[in-house]
């Protein structure tokens, strides 16, 4: 856990403006990588931020403050994607905010893997987390001797990659936000300013997300004569019945199908009512396919 820091203290102010130093070293590290610093000028590949990576000589407090403000940067990113997350199709704005927000992971990925012997953050990931960051850290790597700017259909590749049957582009990225976004603020720091940047990110979220269930246009262009009161899901509907199942296993339903019956009357998926019976259907086929381990009883 992250210790908060007294920036009226002598001490606290010099760990604080150390990790700044750092910081702003390692982006800009970044940024000349992508080729953005001097348009046109020479090709720098990524060495340099690597060798910023291990030349730190950060003491663990520094270390702490260090990851905790690019974190901080990152989820500000984060916001700017969620107010123009609702396009049906992939664009150019959410792809560079997209960039941005993988570049700032890569660092804090590389800082981790380099200078956290001590495992403090061991519950650290980045926003697009699993896959979809593996690949893109591979394509990253790829490019350390040219212009690490990943281009646009490379971004979209890999984000669509993760896709459900008919998610839209905004679909997958508000799901992997409110995934990610869970996550951070259940494993945080207790750094102050981060903790209120998480908070900052969760109300822009729900907003949205009310905005979308109460909208003439649900689910990102389609029409909606629904229930406004339901609650959207994003995902697959073999997961949302895989999460219903819970409320029988912690005993807030009796059966499966009281807790089928309960995701029919309160959510909608993908634009659509959905009833018990899709629901029980889709999660054994799925169980079948091998999409979801086989329920214990």
């Amino acid at each position: 856990m992250s210790i908060e820091l007294d920036l009226e203290s002598s001490e606290e102010l010099e760990i604080f403006y150390s990790a700044k130093t750092s910081q702003d070293s390692l982006e800009n590290a970044m940024s000349i990588w992508n080729g953005e610093r001097f348009p046109g000028g020479p090709v720098v590949g990524g060495g340099i931020l690597l060798s910023i990576v291990r030349g730190l000589n950060l003491y663990r407090r520094e270390l702490r403050e260090l990851i905790s403000q690019l974190d901080i940067s990152k989820w500000a990113e984060v916001k700017s994607l969620i107010r123009i997350c609702q396009a049906v199709e992939p664009e150019p704005i959410s792809i560079r905010l997209i960039k941005k927000i993988c570049d700032q992971d890569f660092i804090i990925d590389n800082v981790i893997q380099e200078k956290d012997k001590e495992k403090l953050f061991g519950k650290w990931h980045p926003l697009f987390e699993g896959e979809m960051f593996s690949s893109y850290c591979k394509a990253k790597r790829a490019l350390l001797d040219k212009t690490g700017n990943l281009q646009d259909s490379k971004i979209e590749k890999i984000v669509m990659a993760t896709a459900e049957k008919d998610q839209s582009w905004g679909q997958i990225i508000l799901m992997v936000i409110g995934r990610s976004l869970d996550y951070a603020k259940k494993n945080a720091t207790n750094h102050p300013q981060l903790k209120e940047e998480l908070e900052s990110v969760a109300i822009l979220d729900l907003e949205l997300r009310q905005r979308i269930t109460k909208s003439e246009k649900l689910s990102f262009g389609k029409p909606n004569n629904l229930n406004t009161n339901k609650e959207i899901w994003f995902g697959n509907i073999y997961h949302l019945a895989d999460e219903l199942r819970s409320h029988k296993e912690s005993g807030k339903c009796e059966t499966y199908q009281e807790a089928y019956k309960y995701g029919e009357k309160n959510y909608i998926v993908k634009g659509k009512e959905i009833t018990a019976k899709q629901l029980y259907r889709s999660f054994h086929k799925a169980v079948a396919d091998g999409r979801l381990d086989a329920p214990r009883s």
